[in-house]
């Protein structure tokens, strides 16, 4: 199985880096920080998308100031 995950927080990035080190996940997964699919090349493919919906796009209008 592999695995890449998308994140917008920086944070919570570096946090699942060292989550996947410590459970020797690492080799088998890749975490990107950025928002939805901007990270991830034109040429991706995937089996399976999920998505945490309380971090679906927000307009830039709208604050958000977990971000």
């Amino acid at each position: 199985m592999d695995v890449t995950s998308v994140e917008i927080n920086p944070f919570v990035v570096d946090l699942c880096k060292k989550n996947t080190a410590i459970n020797s996940l690492d080799d088998e997964t890749r975490v990107l920080e950025g928002s939805l699919y901007s990270p991830l090349r034109d040429d991706s493919c995937f089996s399976l998308v999920v998505v945490n919906p309380p971090l679906l796009p927000i307009p830039d209008e709208i604050p958000y100031p977990f971000v």
